[in-house]
């Protein structure tokens, strides 16, 4: 059976934006959803990414992997076999846009591989090209099966693996730090699409306080930092610990101090329990897992405290706040709450909107309609999945106030 994956990220004090009060709220009602369209390959999504042309990107979970839909619904595929292949992929996880000459188009870290894979040039682009060129990850620097869970708490089948200025952005651990702890610990390195060279962008120790001083009820699990990085090549986290977003040094950038950071509403400081925990994990294995491979679902949450009360007693004393960070276009940062009663896993409908425009005002809370899983962001809207009365998953969009 598979796990949920749960994360958090990392910040800095001196915000730009203080919100003493909780941020004004938003609520898109559920007739904003409008559906671009579905395919019968669809079954369980695991990314979603927008085209510089338009054109939507989904991933599923089982070969064939990758489903287009132009921006009239036109379906593209399904593409992307099974296999070790040159055109043919074996555990793709995740989809990124790079951007830049020579990077264009969408690529999938695949993990079965180690390599950033070329799915498609971006636009109505025939077949055959899926898979035609791949770009390993260096394993001298990050070991295969290493790259770091890109969701909140702990670790899953989605890797972080971010785009921007032509390059793809990944996180992974060094001296064999433990899961949470790691996270705390870990680098990020800019690989290169044109070249294949991986460079160390940003060490997160040197910008982070001692996990085990904010988290003294861990001893491997706890609330860890999120990360993004805006398609300018930005770099920005959320810290935890001091409950902030911040800025990313860039290049020849040194000096810590300066860099643009935002307050955000008051933490929750929910408390963590076992109990609770399966509550969070039910949903989405119940989504994952066929109804024929699991037993009824009072008798699967009683095995998992059973089998898994002694590991949940290694988390910090609280939940992790939000569940992932994303940007938007270059226009805004969005950071997911990371929800209990509601959502999916831990996945909740409520995104905090941080406006990278200064005259845009403080961060704002958006929440979008039940059973709307937003996964990217442009400008103007929100694209994600959502299910029918059928469970039949459809790509589809709300535009953002």
């Amino acid at each position: 059976m598979t796990a949920v994956t749960l994360v958090a990220a990392c910040g800095d004090s001196g915000s730009e934006s203080p919100v003493d009060s909780p941020a004004e709220a938003v609520e898109i009602g559920a007739e904003a959803l409008q559906v671009l369209g579905t395919s019968e390959s669809l079954t369980l999504v695991r990314d979603l990414e927008v085209s510089a042309e338009g054109t939507v990107w989904v991933l599923d979970d089982a070969a064939p992997f990758f489903v287009g839909f132009g921006s009239d619904g036109t379906i593209v595929g399904p593409l992307g076999q099974s296999g070790g292949g040159p055109q043919e992929f074996r555990n793709p996880v995740t989809l990124v846009r790079p951007g830049g000459q020579g990077a264009d188009g969408i690529w999938t870290y695949d993990r079965g591989r180690h390599a950033m894979v070329r799915v498609t040039g971006g636009g109505l682009e025939p077949a055959a090209a899926a898979g035609s060129e791949a770009v390993g990850v260096p394993n001298e620097t990050v070991p295969p099966q290493t790259l770091l869970s890109r969701e909140a708490g702990m670790p899953g089948p989605v890797a972080w693996v971010d785009g921007g200025a032509g390059s793809v952005f990944v996180t992974y651990p060094v001296n064999g730090a433990p899961v949470g702890f790691g996270f705390w610990r870990s680098r990020v390195g800019e690989l290169s699409i044109a070249d294949g060279s991986l460079a160390e962008r940003w060490d997160l120790s040197e910008m982070l306080e001692d996990p085990a001083a904010q988290y003294p009820g861990a001893t491997e699990w706890l609330p860890v930092p999120l990360l993004a990085v805006c398609p300018d090549g930005q770099g920005w986290m959320y810290d935890p610990s001091t409950h902030t977003v911040r800025a990313l040094p860039g290049e020849e950038q040194s000096d810590l101090t300066g860099l643009r950071s935002f307050d955000l509403p008051t933490a929750r400081r929910t408390p963590f329990t076992a109990g609770r925990m399966i509550d969070v994990l039910l949903p989405r294995i119940i989504e994952e897992v066929p109804s024929d491979q699991r037993p009824p679902d009072d008798e699967l949450r009683d095995f998992f405290l059973a089998q898994m009360g002694d590991v949940f007693e290694d988390f910090a004393e609280v939940f992790p706040e939000y569940y992932t960070l994303r940007c938007g276009a270059n226009t805004a940062l969005w950071l997911q709450n990371f929800e209990l009663d509601e959502g999916l896993g831990g996945e909740g409908w409520r995104w905090v909107r941080i406006p990278l425009d200064d005259e845009a005002g403080p961060p704002q809370v958006v929440r979008f309609p039940d059973g709307f899983r937003a996964m990217r962001f442009t400008a103007e809207r929100a694209w994600g999945i959502v299910r029918d009365e059928f469970d039949v998953p459809s790509v589809a969009w709300v535009a953002l106030p």
